[in-house]
């Protein structure tokens, strides 16, 4: 997406234009109509295999012709070609998301600050962002996820091609091929849940893509008989038979990336690495067409997909914005395809003007510096500065609170107060109870006898009556005639 330039660069290939753009057609395609594509998403490892590609023969071509690299001079051009695009979109973003996405607007700035940093794709990792499930509105920055990998990438290229332009070349390789080995295990791991998007997101499952172009710039100009040659140039027969190998090598990966695109779908575990793999090895094959093939690069270089190509970083920056706001039924009362098709074109035009107004001339060879009389300097300074300060108002001002997660945090509150109210224990009002002393009396009445009552005995069917004892006979006196003579009572 990100790999054109022309300071220091080696001359620009149609073909490989033709490349790109064929991938960014993919991706475009996947976003607007992913029915019709859907195996679209595979586009963007395209890119990989292909930045890592040109970038590693950039630094290759320098080493070889100075014995060393400028980084100093890498990262500018680097910078220069990937920021102010950038930050351009990420602009209008703050602008326009109040607008038109008022309610997703609290996530804003936490992604123009990662995105602007190049580190979106672990703030959607952190964030548990997926990539493919589509539940509400998605990040108006997800598509910067694949711009924020390429960036971390060149943090580390110079030094992978210094130590490999001075070591062995069979040394190399085995390295190479060990890491995109580790980046596959990696990518089969993390891609074995329900929601493989962690695996799709992170810089070390999909390093692998981009380390398979700096093989590829490694290995196919000695394949191709490019370097080191001791024999003189290539006889014409040598050539044409080189040229056929390449034109085979590109029909069948052409081949396989179409119907990748077509069948694929992201849900199928065995992409994860398979898929993967197979795409770079396809895309390794159509770039050894484009670079060295006849018919082939002459097909790749079409005009229609050479424009895509030269068009797909800004093409590519602000079609999924587009596509994010022009939901159809939701945002839009239009069909899906009328939608996909009215972002597909927004994306055309504001990436065509990209190109023209920003990209295009800070990659010329001595970027045109913009001439203003001296009266005019201060207005124009002043009219950039707060604009600047603008955009840095609107981003400090905006709510960083999910409204949605607000409200249902407040009825959970009401909910469990109301729990707690209805838990507690009911308790009757007490009755007064009067404290005034009753006079005292000198008579004392008997106290009226306490009320008996005689308990019936109830019995059940289940229960026997039981029986009560006869009360005890009292024993006869005896009578006078009886006791003894001595002991008859006195009268």
């Amino acid at each position: 997406m990100a790999e054109g330039g022309r300071e220091g660069e080696t001359p620009r290939v149609g073909a490989l234009d033709g490349v790109r753009g064929l991938a960014l057609a993919a991706v475009v395609a996947f976003h607007a109509f992913p029915a019709l594509v859907p195996g679209g998403f595979f586009g963007v490892e395209v890119f990989f295999v292909l930045s890592g590609y040109l970038l590693a023969s950039l630094l290759l071509g320098e080493h070889a012709r100075t014995g060393s690299v400028d980084l100093l001079a890498f990262a500018r051009r680097r910078l220069r070609r990937i920021v102010p695009a950038l930050w351009v979109l990420l602009a209008a973003l703050v602008v326009a998301a109040p607008v038109f996405a008022g309610a997703d607007v609290h996530r804003l700035p936490g992604d123009v600050a990662w995105s602007a940093g190049g580190l979106t794709n672990w703030h959607l990792v952190l964030d548990h962002s997926s990539y493919f499930n589509q539940l509400g509105r998605p990040p108006l920055v997800r598509h910067l996820w694949s711009v924020a990998v390429e960036v971390q990438f060149y943090v580390v290229c110079p030094f992978v091609v210094l130590w490999a332009a001075r070591r062995r070349r069979r040394t190399v390789v085995r390295a190479l091929a060990a890491a995109i080995a580790v980046s596959a295990v990696l990518l089969a791991a993390l891609g074995r849940g329900a929601d493989p998007s962690r695996a799709y997101y992170g810089t070390d499952s999909r390093i692998g893509a981009l380390l398979s172009g700096v093989l590829l710039a490694l290995v196919l100009p000695d394949a191709l008989g490019r370097r080191h040659r001791t024999e003189g140039q290539a006889t014409r027969s040598q050539a044409a038979r080189t040229g056929r190998t390449a034109d085979r090598l590109a029909a069948a990966g052409t081949a396989t990336l179409l119907l990748v695109f077509w069948l694929a779908r992201e849900d199928q575990h065995l992409l994860y690495p398979l898929g993967f793999l197979a795409v770079q090895a396809a895309t390794a094959a159509t770039i050894t067409g484009a670079v060295a093939g006849r018919a082939a690069r002459r097909l790749l270089a079409v005009r229609p997909l050479r424009w895509l190509g030269q068009r797909s970083y800004g093409i590519y920056l602000w079609h999924w914005p587009l596509v994010a706001l022009l939901r159809p039924g939701i945002d839009v009362g239009w069909d899906p395809a009328v939608a996909g098709a009215a972002g597909v074109a927004g994306a055309l035009v504001l990436g065509h003007a990209s190109f023209v107004l920003v990209e295009r001339p800070l990659l010329q060879r001595r970027p045109p510096r913009l001439r203003l009389p001296v009266v005019a300097r201060p207005a124009a300074i002043a009219s950039v500065t707060l604009f600047l300060a603008g955009v840095v108002g609107i981003v400090v001002n905006l709510p960083t609170n999910d409204p949605i997660v607000d409200t249902l945090r407040a009825g959970e509150q009401v909910l469990a107060s109301q729990a707690v109210v209805e838990a507690r224990p009911v308790v009757a009002p007490a009755v007064p109870v009067a404290t005034t002393a009753l006079p005292a009396t000198t008579s004392t009445a008997p106290a009226p006898p306490a009320p008996t009552t005689t308990a019936r005995p109830t019995t059940t069917a289940a229960t026997a009556p039981v029986p009560v004892a006869p009360p005890p006979t009292a024993a006869p006196l005896p009578s006078v005639a009886a006791l003894p003579q001595g002991r008859r009572p006195a009268r």
